[in-house]
């Protein structure tokens, strides 16, 4: 008969297709003991049995037949057992080599058997059709090869177990997968039964791995595709997060309060921020280099050479004329295999912590000063209440004397020089008087630290801070005073007096050296009213509305904190009043304090 009619046709193409199979998923194999590794050698061991059956269909000497039959017959096992390792490696399992290797060598025995002896498979054939009805030479198994059938159902039933474990199929791959093995284990079982005789019809045990070959190569291209596809996303997810991190990263450093800067390893800056650039600007003098190439460039160098971080602080001045304190941190970049490659750089400006830490500093030596002075008007005042006591008595003593030579006192020269000398002593009294005044003045101004509230009297206060405040006159300064009737209130004295002195010294710097300040006291309403007023040059209306504002001045740097008006706001309010400003350019500046009178 035509072998092109006979099963050999059919069974040369599935040999073709089963070698595709494993050649292709040999080539996927990326990792040992992998799902297409155990693809790959079961459509190896597949091909020998399609080989062997081919033989046995094509041959017509009986000997050669047995051999064939035996050959695939022991190919069984194998088949069984690298379909075990592809269902361990798809459900994740670890492989155990003490297992591994006891389940080959138990293979390996059985495959043995039924390839060298005649116990599972006999030595007596006869002529058979296939489906094509054409003759072979069969092979009669015995009863005994009925142990493979016990082995396909009790390793399917394993298989089954452990594909049901696996975390990376889906449920129509699973059932794919499944349905396959058992449509390929219940053709190996009709094959063995019609080789022991309990089946008249003819096997088609090489025709499974076909079946079982495009199941599992669409399985794992399947697969495959999914896991890329996952992938894919997560990788559009990692980018996009990567990307938002990104865009956070750009938010922090383009919002960031701080100046940040970053350099290459050449000391090329690469990256700035706003804030850095509204920070320093351009140079106060454009023929001068900025602050990043005099002061940073250096240290950045040395950074970069060292590997260390830097520090420093300096003063600078932009283009706008302000001058700031800049504090600046260098630290270097590193690649994983810690090479310097860049360095990145904070720019803070610490102008106002460095003011106010000026202004403490100021305000421990004021207070250190007061100290002093309340010890010197003390050591002042004991002496000059003696010579007062003196020079009382000694103005009696006088009176006295001047009775006493009454008749002689009536010669011109003689009574002229007794006036004299009662004048000089009259001024000598007032002298004293003033410096004990003064002295008391001082000895007050010392503990202006002193929260302590009490009734006082608003116009002495007024009073002894227009003396103080006579220090700082210059040229023909003067200040003109009018009290009006004010009662006492409730407040502290030691903080008023810092709020007036304050306004009086500002006014006499304002007015130079010839000029007015006019200090007046008052009653309006429920409150009294001070009013200190220059005839100075006034406040620019940009200056006005900050005025009070912490560390604002228009002095030249050096000369002022700026905290003068706004710690007076901050007392005035504590007192639960008012304070406030009236100029305009060229018509001086009127600053009214308004303060209750019932607490």
């Amino acid at each position: 008969m035509d072998p092109l009619r006979s099963s050999q046709t059919p069974l040369l193409l599935a040999m073709g297709v089963t070698l595709y199979v494993g050649l292709l998923h040999l080539w996927y194999a990326r990792r040992p003991f992998g799902p297409h590794l155990w693809v790959a050698l079961w459509s190896l061991i597949a091909l020998a049995f399609q080989a062997g059956r081919l033989v046995q269909l094509h041959t017509q000497d009986p000997l050669l037949a047995v051999v064939a039959a035996r050959s695939y017959a022991a190919m069984a096992p194998f088949l069984i057992a690298s379909l075990c390792g592809l269902a361990r490696s798809l459900s994740g399992q670890p492989f155990s080599p003490p297992r591994v290797i006891a389940f080959l060598a138990a293979n390996l025995a059985l495959s043995c058997a039924i390839a060298f002896t005649d116990w599972f498979v006999g030595s007596q054939t006869g002529l058979e059709r296939d489906w094509f009805g054409a003759s072979f030479i069969a092979v009669q198994g015995r009863v005994t090869l009925s142990v493979l059938p016990v082995y396909v159902v009790l390793a399917f039933a394993w298989i089954a177990r452990a594909i049901r474990r696996s975390p990376e199929l889906s449920p129509a791959e699973l059932a794919a997968l499944l349905s396959s093995i058992g449509l390929y284990a219940a053709m190996g079982l009709s094959s063995v039964a019609s080789s022991i005789g309990w089946l008249e019809l003819p096997g088609v045990a090489e025709y499974g791995p076909v079946v079982l070959a495009v199941s599992l190569s669409f399985l794992l291209v399947h697969r495959q595709r999914r896991l890329e596809d996952s992938l894919h996303f997560l990788v559009e997810a990692r980018t996009a997060e990567l990307a938002a991190s990104e865009l956070r990263s750009r938010g922090f450093i383009e919002n960031a309060p701080i100046g940040i800067f970053a350099c290459d390893a050449r000391g090329v800056v690469t990256m700035r921020n706003p804030r850095l650039l509204s920070m320093m600007g351009r140079p106060a003098d454009a023929s001068t280099p900025g602050l990043l190439h005099t002061k940073i460039f250096p240290a950045m160098r040395q950074c970069l050479e060292s590997g260390e971080v830097m520090t420093g602080e300096h003063r600078y001045t932009s283009s706008w004329g302000r001058t700031a304190d800049i504090r600046i941190v260098l630290a270097p970049l590193r690649d994983a295999n810690g090479v310097v490659t860049g360095a990145i750089g904070l720019v803070e400006d610490v102008t106002a912590q460095r003011a106010l830490e000026e202004g403490l500093r100021r305000s421990q030596k004021l207070e250190s000063v007061a100290q002093l002075a309340a010890g010197i008007a003390h050591e002042i005042n004991n002496p000059m209440a003696f010579v007062r006591t003196n020079l009382t008595v000694l103005r009696e003593e006088w009176q006295a004397l001047k009775k006493a030579v009454s008749v002689a006192a009536r010669e011109p020269a003689l009574a002229e020089r007794l006036g004299e000398c009662e004048a000089l002593i009259d001024e000598s009294l007032e002298g004293i008087e003033r410096t004990i005044s003064i002295a008391r003045d001082m000895r007050e101004f010392a503990h202006t630290g002193s929260d302590g509230r009490a009734e006082v009297d608003l116009n002495q206060i007024v009073e002894g801070c227009v003396r103080v405040a006579g220090a700082h006159r210059k040229g023909v300064t003067r200040i003109e005073e009018q009290y009006g009737a004010v009662p006492r209130i409730w407040a502290s004295s030691g903080q008023l007096r810092q709020v007036f002195l304050n306004l009086l010294v500002n006014a006499l710097h304002v007015v130079g050296a010839s000029g007015t300040v006019r200090v007046e006291t008052a009653v309006e309403g429920s409150h009294a009213i001070v009013r200190v007023h220059d005839d100075g040059a006034g406040i620019l209306p940009e200056h006005r509305d900050r005025l009070f504002d912490p560390f604002f001045t228009t002095k030249p740097a050096g000369e002022g904190t700026g905290l003068g008006l706004y710690i007076s706001h901050q007392i005035v309010r504590g007192h639960g009043g008012e304070i406030a400003v009236q100029s305009s350019p060229g018509h001086g500046a009127t600053f009214e304090v308004r303060l209750p009178l019932v607490p």
